[in-house]
């Protein structure tokens, strides 16, 4: 067998497995690829409504999506950081100022890795939420808020009670303010 006709059966051989490999690798960097973009516009479509559950998951998803670019996860560390920080009420304002630009420098670095021309001004600045959206998630936190005030009234509430019942039943007088408030229990003096 002549170096020609070896080369030709290793050719045969040898050239189909290329093929099949070649477009496996490119079928396996299509598919990172997509996730990743998807990923990225699950982040933009929320980066302006934090409670809503696809921003959360996006977050979450970050470090096994990009497990491999360590730009990304750098920032990620950076935004997971000053998310979990408490700040007192003074700081509050500074705070969220801080995670809007933490978050801006996140996804900058998802759309700089994916080879997207976006700024990470625009990001900071560019969204769109309908009005009504916006007025939705007020009244949400406002009703939050007030349930938590009712919490709280309702404790005390039951604690006063709990109190009184106690002092009916040790046959101890009233104030005339706890008279007012709760009715003697039945079978007391």
């Amino acid at each position: 067998m002549k170096l020609v006709e070896a080369l030709t059966i290793i050719g045969l051989i040898a050239g189909p497995i290329l093929a099949v490999l070649i477009s496996l690798g490119r079928e396996e960097n299509r598919r990172i690829h997509e996730r990743r973009f998807n990923l990225l516009s699950m982040l933009l479509s929320t980066r302006h409504l934090p409670a809503d559950p696809q921003y959360s998951a996006a977050i979450n998803l970050i470090p096994a999506v990009f497990h491999d670019v360590e730009p990304v996860l750098k920032a990620w560390r950076q935004y997971h950081t000053i998310v979990n920080q408490t700040p007192t009420p003074a700081e509050k304002d500074a705070h969220i100022r801080r995670m809007v630009v933490k978050q801006a420098q996140l996804i900058f670095s998802i759309s700089e890795n994916l080879g997207l021309g976006l700024a990470e001004g625009d990001i900071q600045l560019d969204a769109y939420i309908a009005s009504a959206n916006t007025a939705r998630n007020e009244r949400i936190d406002r009703a939050l808020a007030a349930m938590e005030r009712l919490a709280q009234a309702m404790e005390t509430q039951v604690t006063n009670t709990e109190e009184l019942i106690a002092l009916a039943r040790r046959g101890q007088p009233q104030t005339s303010e706890q008279a007012t408030l709760v009715p003697r229990v039945e079978g007391t003096r």
